[in-house]
């Protein structure tokens, strides 16, 4: 036999060897049909264990994932994606919604800025329909344009746009600076139809210093074909990312800023759609900067959430390591960082279990992140070429999480347009790779499937407080927390309400509080002690 006809037969020989070599480790890494399939995966500390085997749609339960392709975003802060967020040069034709197939390997279009206004915009977060048959999305045409709310059906045909500017926004842009314009991001689908969506319609800035010149857009909610726009809540500060809860409530994150230093306090809330009964979920009693993005519930669970932890600055679309919260255990603090005494991994003590602890936010500490290195070392880097970063973690069900994943280590946070991909990863620290793209960063992965559309919560405002924009505020019992103040002493309360920063005010100025009086039976009002009559 010649030397040429023998090479296909010893490089078939050769390839059978590397497969067996290659499922032999999986196995003994623990994924899924392995022979060892379930121990958990050692490595070295900050190197992750990366597996080759193909992400197959049985073990998912679906067959395709909708996700995001374009370069990441230009901003500074976790907060700045409106304000410095989209430079001139993350503006492509080719930036748009996909959906991967996970059986053929192929990728298809939903819609791309080649279709929308301008050809080659910008587009930032997406939300699926409870039937997988429309998206929603936020818009940016051009730098100097505000995002805006649009809708496709997943088969690319309906596309239409669904908010407007306001019909005061030549005034509001007054308020702010020459060719200023409003936001709207974030948008997503509650079970009566409606959208709700992040947004500076309130006109609120930053509270940071002379910080005056940066938007905190809150929470609103509108029609499906962009009417009857209300503002449902009155953060002094920025709010984003609402997701719908198993429960009909909606689950949201909140930079709150009552007691709190600029650093501290980004926490994961709850409120019902109409924004009555808000209610933290996770975060405040945190003394961490961590800051707890992009959540999403647990399949399953109505007590546990994955999020992103990223830092307040440098960013560039919130990347940092995937958490697991558990604000169901009664525990309201963090256990120990990678890097500190008593630290273990998945230790369930504590309610924040880091399922990437290669990388953190360490604690009372910015900018940028900690990496743990393979030889041991810890690395602080606020360029992010020290080590991988993860966001956009999107559950399963309650060990595996689809995620957007800086694959090269080396590479720049936000610098390199393709750095990031669609990776699956798991309790136990495997990372399977799904999906990149050679030219463009890919995010926000979303299985393609139906889901059960929660309850609408049944919710009422008392009309004689919404007639005079009122709350009524209760406290059920006063001698809690009041050591040494005997029973019946109490006889007022003084409520103190941080009134947010608008646009018209100039930078610098000294934000001003109020003082709310109230008896047993009322609530303050501008500054005036009254009794409900």
């Amino acid at each position: 036999m010649s030397a040429t006809a023998r090479l296909p037969w010893v490089a078939g020989i050769l390839a059978l060897l590397a497969w067996f070599g290659i499922a032999a480790r999986e196995a003994r890494a623990g994924v899924p049909g392995g022979a060892e399939a379930g121990r958990t995966p050692t490595t070295a500390a900050g190197a992750p264990v990366i597996s080759e085997v193909p992400v197959r749609p049985e073990e998912l339960g679906f067959d395709e994932i909708v996700f995001v392709k374009r370069k990441p975003y230009s901003s500074d802060h976790y907060y700045t994606d409106i304000n410095n967020g989209t430079s001139p040069d993350r503006f492509l034709p080719g930036n748009g919604i996909y959906v991967y197939n996970l059986r053929t390997r192929l990728e298809r279009p939903v819609v791309t800025a080649a279709n929308l206004p301008g050809g080659k915009g910008f587009i930032g977060k997406t939300s699926l329909s409870f039937d997988a048959k429309k998206v929603v999305f936020d818009f940016r045409q051009n730098p100097g344009s505000g995002f805006r709310v649009w809708e496709v059906q997943i088969d690319g045909s309906g596309l239409r746009q669904i908010s407007f500017p306001p019909k005061d926004e030549a005034e509001k842009a007054a308020r702010w600076a020459g060719g200023w314009h409003t936001d709207d991001i974030h948008p997503c689908y509650l079970p009566d139809g409606k959208i709700i969506f992040s947004s500076t319609r309130c006109e609120h800035t930053v509270l940071c210093g002379g910080s005056s010149g940066l938007v905190a857009p809150v929470l609103h909610r509108m029609d499906t074909d962009g009417s009857h726009v209300e503002q449902l809540t009155r953060s002094l500060v920025s709010e984003f990312c609402p997701v719908v809860l198993n429960d009909g409530r909606v689950m949201y994150h909140r930079w709150e800023y009552i007691d709190r230093g600029a650093r501290v306090a980004k926490t994961v809330w709850a409120m019902n759609p109409n924004g009555t009964k808000p209610q933290e979920l996770y975060g405040m009693a945190d003394d961490d900067t961590t800051i707890y993005m992009y959540p999403q519930p647990l399949p399953g669970s109505d007590h546990k959430f994955v999020c992103v932890g990223t830092c307040h600055f440098p960013q560039g679309g919130c990347f940092g390591s995937i958490l697991l919260v558990d604000f169901g255990m009664g525990v309201r603090g963090r256990g120990p960082d990678p890097d500190e005494a008593g630290y273990v991994q998945g230790d369930s003590r504590y309610p924040v279990v880091n399922l990437t602890p290669q990388v953190f936010i360490p604690r009372r500490s910015e900018p940028g992140w900690r990496f743990l290195k393979e030889d041991g070392k810890r690395a602080d880097d606020g360029e992010g070429r020290q080590g991988h970063l993860y966001t956009h973690p999107y559950p399963v069900n309650e060990r595996q999480f689809l995620v957007s994943y800086k694959v090269n280590s080396a590479d720049h946070y936000k610098e390199v347009p393709n750095a990031y991909a669609l990776y699956l990863i798991d309790t136990a620290g495997l990372h399977r790779p799904v999906h990149a793209d050679p030219n463009l960063s890919c995010w926000h992965p979303l299985p393609l499937v139906a889901r059960p559309v929660p309850p609408v919560v049944p919710t009422s405002l008392d009309p004689r407080y919404a007639a005079r924009n009122q709350a009524l505020c209760v406290l059920a019992d006063v001698q809690r927390g009041m050591e040494g103040v005997a029973p019946g002493q109490v006889k007022w309360l003084r409520i103190n309400e941080a009134v947010p920063r608008y646009w018209s005010t100039c930078s610098g100025s000294v934000l001003q509080s109020y003082n709310y009086w109230a008896d047993s039976s009322g609530c303050g009002m501008e500054g005036r002690a009254w009794r409900d009559s």
